[in-house]
């Protein structure tokens, strides 16, 4: 675990009123889905997180789309 991650967790870890019991509502709910998501980011925090890591990637995937799908033999003249 990252220092900075660490260091913003201890403060409040475990300590959150409620959160062990809404947590736990979340999964039974979550497990109890017909389609569950293979991802699930619990929090306001994680969840704009990860937002941010998947605009990142989706980024980086558009600013190289040209040279990874050059080896695509479907394109090759």
């Amino acid at each position: 675990m990252r220092h900075s991650q660490a260091a913003h967790q201890q403060p409040t870890n475990g300590r959150q009123p409620g959160y062990s019991l809404k947590v736990a509502q979340v999964l039974i709910e979550v497990s109890e889905a017909e389609h569950p998501p293979p991802h699930l980011f619990l929090g306001a925090d994680a969840y704009q997180l990860a937002a941010q890591r998947i605009a990142f990637v989706q980024q980086q995937m558009q600013q190289w789309q040209a040279m990874a799908t050059a080896t695509n033999p479907a394109l090759a003249a």
